[in-house]
């Protein structure tokens, strides 16, 4: 992790901590974790890649002149704050204009720079992979750097359990790209009688 993204997540964590933690969230620590890791990469998205220190107390200050509520900021509200910082408002980017930040992140492991946990595991992750922004060997040494480093702050019992609800997380993620990637079933008139396959034999 670099000085900037440690710089980031250490202050969007005192965010939250000011804050109140959204009642479905509560006592799901995957649910938490999730939630913060799409908080980290929206704020890694605009935030810029040098004078972010200075950057940030005016982004915090028009976050908290910005909250309708004391709970946690939603990826839009990081988004807009963003926005209204530059001095710019939200409007779609014109086409070839966008920043596409999974290949930043993809082109930062070719180079074997940090990136955020999520590329690691989750729907960031299988995103990256369906795209094929991500070379197997590459996820693998990340996710080994990944464990080690969990291992030596955690020790191997925490670090073997966080593993394991990391792939959960991972096993869900690709589930559920799995299901959008269904086709969607045709409607029946709900005044024709539906015909199985067992009907055939009679």
């Amino acid at each position: 992790m670099n000085h900037r993204e440690h710089f980031l997540k250490t202050k969007l964590k005192g965010l939250l901590e000011r804050r109140s933690m959204p009642r479905q969230l509560v006592g799901n620590e995957r649910a938490q974790r999730e939630e913060m890791n799409s908080l980290a990469f929206t704020i890694d998205k605009y935030a810029p890649r040098n004078g972010y220190e200075g950057w940030w107390s005016k982004y915090q200050q028009q976050l908290d002149e910005d909250a309708k509520t004391r709970v946690w900021p939603t990826a839009f509200e990081l988004k807009a704050a963003a926005h209204e910082v530059q001095g710019t408002t939200i409007k779609r980017p014109a086409q070839g204009d966008e920043i596409d930040t999974l290949k930043i992140y993809a082109n930062r492991m070719d180079s074997g720079e940090g990136i955020p946990e999520g590329c690691l595991f989750g729907r960031l992750c299988v995103e990256m992979q369906s795209r094929g922004l991500m070379k197997p060997d590459t996820l693998r040494k990340y996710r080994l750097a990944w464990y080690l480093n969990v291992k030596k702050i955690y020790g191997e019992q925490k670090a073997n359990q966080m593993e394991a609800e990391m792939i959960e997380h991972q096993e869900a993620a690709e589930k559920a790209a799995h299901e959008e990637d269904k086709p969607p079933l045709h409607a029946t008139n709900s005044l024709q009688p539906v015909r199985y396959d067992w009907d055939v034999a009679k």
